[in-house]
């Protein structure tokens, strides 16, 4: 029992990260073993793209319905029931029973996009005054054990019993624990869903108190414009915080908000993509399963470093328009490279890599940079992430639909780079220094 304040400072973070190593394990496990799943089950390249596309549909259902079942029943408690439906999933989908690996991937997909909508408001809530540094560590977490996944996935199918089956479903152990931890931190963090709540039923009292110093921009800057989505709140403890009371008009009607929105999509389109089919790519261009996993681990793992320098970028910065520049940047020499010089594909995998983790960093910032309240930033999280990746769940079923009809990659890479040009040019819009709610 953590009975201090360092203690439970302690306990709120670790959580919080815990739950960040859940949030793409569970999915990039699935593309180096993908074939082996095909030949196992008899599926074809189009059903295997609907099968990597399924958690992103069940994403794009389930994140405007996030915030709606955190105002009815408290966002930590909706955080731990979607560990409990990921965990479940995991296990459902890697038995041997027909019909199991649909039905537990889409509820992998549930579980996980409640994750994905509410943990960008808990950073809001809990750490207001380092919103750039907490998403950059929780981000740099999920982006760890996502690489985790991808390069243990073609040894554990090759050594386990099982196959397969155990590599995509042995991430069910980081679920469980997580699951675990938060229950402690719903007992022994104050706050929380116990606080006072606004509209979309997040706590906004700020109860873990753990940041000193200098605060983030995004936080304590007053000299912003701000875009008017909702009302003008009130005060608590020097923090903005919703006015129960007030009109709150539709994120949707915010041009800020759809330009967050297609940020978010396109740069999940770009990297969904990558990650359910790049080992397939390389598999058609003659490279051995075993390599092309050990580059999707490469992948991943450049995206570590990446998430942690754009977060340092980011910090204290009131504009991020030259940050969506630099971000995308690498991603479009990487597929210039595939298209023209695919024998240097480990370069093209590290540049690729560095996007990538910078990419969902720079998003997932913009969530909570844009909005002025934790409140706020749960209806946006919904919105960019509901249809957002509505629009990414296109990427794996338009690959494997596209490699079938064309017998060819190259249309689905030139395809991916108009779309990383397009994720820039709406990560410029969205970077400016305007506020909603």
């Amino acid at each position: 029992m953590p009975k201090h304040r360092g203690g439970r400072a302690a306990l709120a973070v670790i959580g919080l990260l815990l739950v960040a190593a859940c949030l793409r394990s569970a999915i990039t496990s699935v593309g180096p073993v993908l074939d082996q799943i095909g030949a196992a089950t008899g599926l074809g390249s189009g059903a295997l793209g609907l099968l990597a596309a399924l958690p992103l549909l069940a994403f794009a259902g389930m994140s405007p319905l996030s915030h709606l079942a955190a105002r009815r029943f408290g966002t930590d408690r909706m955080v731990l029931v979607s560990l409990g439906v990921l965990a479940v999933g995991l296990l459902l989908r890697s038995l041997p029973v027909p019909g199991l690996l649909w039905f537990g991937t889409l509820a992998i997909g549930v579980g996980i996009a409640v994750g994905n909508v509410l943990v960008p408001a808990v950073v809001k809530r809990d750490f207001p005054t380092h919103i750039s540094r907490l998403t950059g560590s929780y981000t740099a977490t999920m982006n760890t054990f996502a690489a985790l996944a991808s390069g243990l996935s073609v040894p554990i199918a090759a050594w386990a019993v099982g196959g397969w089956r155990t590599a995509i479903g042995i991430w069910i152990i980081p679920a469980a624990l997580a699951l675990i931890v938060w229950a402690a931190r719903m007992r022994w963090v104050p706050g929380g869903d116990s606080s006072v709540r606004g509209r979309a039923g997040v706590a906004l009292s700020g109860a873990v108190d753990v940041d000193h110093g200098r605060p983030d921009h995004a936080a304590a800057d007053s000299d912003v414009d701000h875009e008017e989505v909702g009302h003008s709140g009130r005060s608590v403890a020097g923090r903005r915080v919703a006015d129960p009371s007030a009109t709150v008009r539709p994120m949707w009607r915010s041009a800020l908000a759809w330009q967050v929105t297609l940020h978010m999509g396109l740069q999940s389109t770009v990297f969904y993509t990558l990650v359910n089919w790049l080992p397939s790519i390389e598999a058609d261009r003659g490279v051995s399963a075993a390599t092309s996993g050990a580059h999707l681990f490469i992948y991943q793992l450049v995206g570590i470093g990446a998430a942690f320098g754009v977060s340092l970028l980011m910090n204290r910065r009131h504009d991020q328009r030259g940050i969506a520049v630099l971000v995308v940047s690498p991603m479009i020499i990487a597929l210039l490279g595939m298209l023209l010089l695919p024998q240097l594909v480990v370069v093209w995998v590290i540049l690729a890599g560095m996007t990538s983790g910078s990419s969902i960093t720079l998003a997932l910032a913009l969530i909570g940079l844009r909005t002025a309240d934790a409140s706020a930033t749960a209806r946006l999280s919904g919105m960019a992430q509901g249809l957002g990746y509505l629009l990414a769940a296109g990427g794996p079923i338009a690959a494997g639909a596209i490699r079938g009809l064309t017998g060819s990659w190259l249309p689905e890479i030139i395809l991916l780079l108009a779309l990383t040009v397009a994720q820039g040019t709406f990560g410029v819009l969205a970077g400016r220094n305007r506020t909603i709610g």
